[in-house]
């Protein structure tokens, strides 16, 4: 690429993305040769700009079909074991369901329709009964708000919208704290995390929920259980683990109890990072220290 794109041209390109929150800049070499010239050529355009580069090398790794499935289970909360792709995509020129984008694109628009379809259920009673929250909220943010305010009016069987903004509170401030969604009965907290740039305000991830766990400190909220979307919980899961290892002291100290969730759409319910981890230690398929020390 540096013989038909110019390293002028190129730090170009490298100042423009500077002005980003996050940028990639992604090279194919398919031998060491060709690899060593991007890695020199890169190497001294990031001597002169503002902001050096992270350089990652990354090489394919071959996944088997049960991997592939654990994987897209992890990243959408949907297990694809019992879809007939043959089925689904009946006339192509290619077997699907095979490769790991047909298995990613067909439940990642499972996953958002479920969503969707989520927000109509009962002519709208969750989503009615779900605030939105006072500042700039994704649409997602909202949607796993609903999801949590079924799972915990279905738990305690109540059916109308009265009975449910009654015991399940949507932001509503308790002792100078405002959860996403508040289980009055349970006495405990929901807070949904997607960590996009309009929900967590710009914050780096790890720090906002670091706030948003410290929130609750001088509050009678005893149980904060944080949520966050499938593939942001795989892609955060090594730095959960850890603020859940640093936090332990913090919990005796107060007497307060965290617990990180994302969604399980194939049992329509919460799944906990412990579980997570396990699924995670099988599309590894080995013992993982990340999976054994938790």
């Amino acid at each position: 690429v540096f013989k038909v794109i110019s390293s002028e041209h190129l730090k170009e390109i490298l100042f423009r993305f500077v002005v980003g929150d996050i940028c990639f800049l992604i090279f194919k070499a398919r031998d060491k040769e060709l690899y060593d010239y991007y890695k020199e050529n890169l190497e001294e355009l990031s001597a002169n700009i503002e902001h050096p580069l992270n350089f990652i090398k990354v090489y394919p790794r071959k996944m088997e079909k049960k991997q592939k499935r654990i994987f897209t289970e992890l990243a959408w909360g949907l297990s694809p074991e019992d879809i007939n792709f043959e089925a689904i995509f009946r006339g192509s020129s290619r077997p699907r369901g095979t490769t790991l984008d047909d298995l990613n694109v067909y439940c990642e628009n499972v996953h958002k329709n479920y969503l969707r379809v989520l927000e109509r259920e009962k002519s709208g009673i969750y989503l009615d009964a779900t605030l939105r929250h006072e500042g700039l909220e994704s649409d997602l943010h909202r949607q796993i708000k609903v999801f949590i305010v079924k799972l915990l009016a279905e738990k305690y069987g109540l059916r109308t919208k009265e009975e449910i903004e009654e015991k399940i509170w949507t932001e509503k401030k308790i002792d100078g704290a405002t959860p996403d969604v508040y289980d009055t009965i349970e006495g405990e907290a929901y807070e949904v995390e997607t960590l996009f740039h309009e929900d967590n305000e710009g914050r780096k991830p790890r720090d906002k929920i670091n706030e948003t766990i410290r929130k609750y400190e001088k509050t009678s909220i005893e149980k904060i259980n944080i949520v966050l979307d499938n593939l942001t919980f795989l892609l955060h899961v090594r730095d959960l683990w850890e603020i859940k290892k640093n936090i332990r002291g913090w919990e005796q100290k107060t007497g307060k109890s965290v617990e990180f969730f994302t969604l399980d759409l194939k049992n329509h319910k919460l799944m906990p990072l412990s579980e997570f981890l396990q699924k995670a230690k099988e599309l590894i398929g080995c013992e993982n220290v990340l999976v054994s020390s938790f």
